[in-house]
C-alpha cells in the first residue's frame, strides 16, 4: 500500500487525514481492551498470531477470533460514526485499513514523543 508523502499533501488532504485519524483513534479507543490489544500488537507492532498469543497468554484460536471481531467491530463503528467507510471483506481494503491504523498509531506515537 502506498501512503501519500505527508510533506506533499494539500491543505484539504491534511485536514481530511487529521479528521479521519481523529475518528479512527476515537473508535479504536472505544474497543474493548482485549480487541484493542490484538489490533495494536498485530497492526502496530507487526506481531503474528502465535506471538500475540504468547504475549497475551491466550490461545492462538482466541487471538484469531479477537482480531477478526475487533476488525469487524471497528468497521461497524467507523461506518456509523465516521465520514468514510471500509469493506473489510476485500483483502485490499483490509490492507488499507491496516495501513490506516498503523499510520494513525505512528502519528499518535510521534505526537506523544513530542509532548
Amino acid at each position: 500500500m502506498d501512503l501519500p508523502d505527508p510533506d506533499k499533501l494539500s491543505l484539504q488532504q491534511t485536514i481530511e487525514r487529521n479528521e479521519m485519524s481523529a475518528c479512527v483513534q476515537r473508535h479504536l479507543a472505544d474497543l474493548p481492551d482485549s480487541y484493542h490489544a490484538v489490533i495494536l500488537l498485530h497492526d502496530q507492532y507487526g506481531l503474528i498470531g502465535p506471538e500475540i498469543a504468547e504475549t497475551l497468554g491466550a490461545s492462538l484460536a482466541t487471538v484469531k477470533i479477537r482480531l477478526h471481531r475487533a476488525r469487524h467491530r471497528l468497521q461497524a463503528t467507523l461506518e456509523a460514526g465516521c465520514a468514510f467507510s471500509l469493506d473489510v471483506r476485500d483483502s485490499e481494503t483490509r490492507l488499507r485499513l491496516r495501513g490506516l491504523i498503523c499510520m494513525i498509531l505512528l502519528i499518535q506515537s510521534a505526537d506523544d514523543m513530542e509532548a
